[in-house]
């Protein structure tokens, strides 16, 4: 709240005191006393106070008002216009002092509110990052377990292919066996077909142990391929372990992010309520002002109140010194009835004695 200029009132007021205190007021030695103001200023009002006292110099002379009188009238005046400004410049820098102090507090806890704003914001953007990330490692996690699974199956799938393989394997050693058997059985009764059992006999051995080559082959790669899906599987549980390492990091950061979240959420409902708290204050000092600003009035009515009575003392004054010409015009035909009396008792006496 910027100050006001000086304005007549307080011109009039430095000079008077200067006068008091028998100096003669100049534009310095004002400025000097009030702290305040511009020469133009000072020298606008100072002419016309000149002015005034001259006026009333006039008056003092044309009305015979006494000196004391008017000098009892002018400290009182002054005395209380300088209460009635003491007062209003202390009820002014009080207030000044409550809204500074106000002002001052508010821009702090708006700065602080400011700052926790830019760290919720910031660490909301770093939720939704990891958020994202959560999102990314939960979807490579699925494809790991669904890819994993599906080579589950093809293990699985390829150990029950082995399985009958080898079954297929038993069942032709179990035929072969047979057939051996089936062989010595046949020797001995059918001797003139052996050539051609035995012709017979040794393309399906050659058959057999074809079958049973290309058996063993489809087993050593059955097995290989089983060993290659062990060591992948092992890999894909290490990797799957490493996820889940991960996951589980994450939902900590997580939890940790939401907690920290959470006390920024109160921190900001704290200052919110601060903020609530000093508007209102503001608003109560606000309605102080109003009240000063009203009792400023009022003074400002008194002084009128005062100005009026000052007024009417001059007035009563004016009355007085009319009363006081009359009065002396009066004693004035008195004397000179008296003296006329006195005159004409001197002449009877004068007359009696001769």
């Amino acid at each position: 709240m910027a100050r006001f200029g000086v304005t007549y009132h307080d011109i009039a007021n430095a000079a008077n005191q200067l006068v008091g205190q028998g100096k003669q007021p100049t534009i310095e030695m004002i400025r000097h006393l009030l702290g305040t103001g511009s020469s133009t200023t000072i020298a606008n009002h100072l002419r016309k106070w000149r002015a005034e006292q001259e006026k009333d110099t006039s008056l003092l002379a044309n009305e015979k008002i006494p000196q004391e009188l008017m000098a009892v009238i002018k400290g009182l005046w002054e005395r209380v216009a300088q209460h009635a400004n003491e007062k209003i410049m202390a009820m002014e820098s009080q207030f000044l002092q409550a809204v500074k102090e106000a002002q001052e507090e508010c821009n702090t806890i708006k700065q602080a509110y400011h700052q926790l704003q830019q760290q919720f914001e910031q660490l909301k953007q770093e939720k939704i990052s990891l958020s994202t990330d959560h999102q990314a490692l939960q979807q490579a996690f699925t494809n790991e377990v669904k890819e994993h699974t599906t080579l589950k199956s093809q293990n699985e799938g390829a150990i029950k292919q082995l399985q009958e393989k080898q079954e297929r394997i038993n069942e032709l050693n179990r035929l072969h066996v047979q057939m051996q058997a089936n062989l010595e059985h046949y020797r001995e009764s059918a001797r003139e077909q052996r050539l051609l059992d035995q012709h017979q006999y040794e393309e399906q051995k050659q058959i057999l142990h074809a079958q049973i080559k290309e058996s063993q082959a489809q087993l050593a790669a059955m097995s290989d391929k089983n060993t290659a899906l062990q060591h992948q599987h092992q890999q894909i549980k290490q990797h799957h372990a490493i996820l889940q390492h991960t996951h589980d990091q994450l939902i900590s950061r997580h939890d940790i992010l939401q907690d920290k979240f959470e006390k920024i959420e109160q921190e900001k409902n704290r200052y919110a309520q601060a903020i609530e708290h000093w508007q209102k204050r503001l608003e109560e000092l606000q309605k102080q002002t109003e009240l000063q600003q009203t009792k400023m009035v009022e003074l400002q009515v008194e002084m009128k109140i005062l100005t009026q009575q000052l007024k009417s003392a001059h007035d009563e004054i004016g009355k007085l010194t009319e009363e006081n010409k009359l009065l002396i015009h009066e004693k004035w035909i008195l004397a000179q009835e008296k003296a006329h009396l006195v005159g004409q008792l001197k002449q009877l006496e004068v007359k009696e004695s001769a």
